[in-house]
């Protein structure tokens, strides 16, 4: 683990590193727009896996029960990865990066003539010796959504910036 990052980003405070995670961009966006290669986060939601089954066969088999089958799985869009990132300080993860990205998705689609704009993200957690717990990697991802947030003049410990991603697959490292 990257002592040396969390330190720096931390400034001196303890980090509770059950609940940190590291979160490293590849290719895509990420490669073209020159961003800091990993960043910080708190919690990491894994996207769900569902499918669609139905009946199959004759009506009124005489008490037989009907065979089941898959209709489809969930679409690409619908498997979310959603990161709720540490605002490091050094610059606005948000405005300087992840809205960049989005609007660039937006105006001129996955894939263009200047390159791909999916990407693969890798996350990492660790557990209190620092010692990596677990770890995922997300293929062929893209920003869905950027929620806002309320600043105010209280004392708030670290600035978090949840993001939404849709994800083609992911495996566990």
């Amino acid at each position: 683990m990257s002592e040396g990052l969390i330190k720096s980003f931390a400034g001196g405070v303890q980090l509770p590193h059950p609940f940190l995670w590291t979160v490293d961009f590849d290719g895509g966006f990420a490669a073209g727009a020159g961003q800091a290669a990993q960043l910080l986060a708190q919690e990491v939601t894994i996207p769900n896996e569902s499918s669609s089954f139905a009946e199959y066969g004759q009506d009124n088999r005489g008490g037989f029960m009907p065979g089941y089958g898959l209709i489809q799985r969930e679409s690409f869009l619908a498997r979310s990865l959603a990161i709720n990132f540490f605002e490091s300080g050094t610059g606005d993860i948000e405005h300087d990066f992840i809205r960049p990205w989005m609007i660039e998705v937006g105006t001129k689609g996955l894939i263009w003539n200047g390159g791909e704009l999916r990407g693969n993200i890798t996350v990492r957690q660790y557990h209190n010796t620092g010692g990596m717990r677990k770890g995922y990697s997300f293929h062929d991802v893209f920003p869905t959504n950027c929620e806002g947030f309320t600043m105010n003049y209280g004392s708030q410990d670290f600035l978090q910036k949840t993001v939404t991603f849709a994800c083609r697959e992911y495996t566990l490292l």
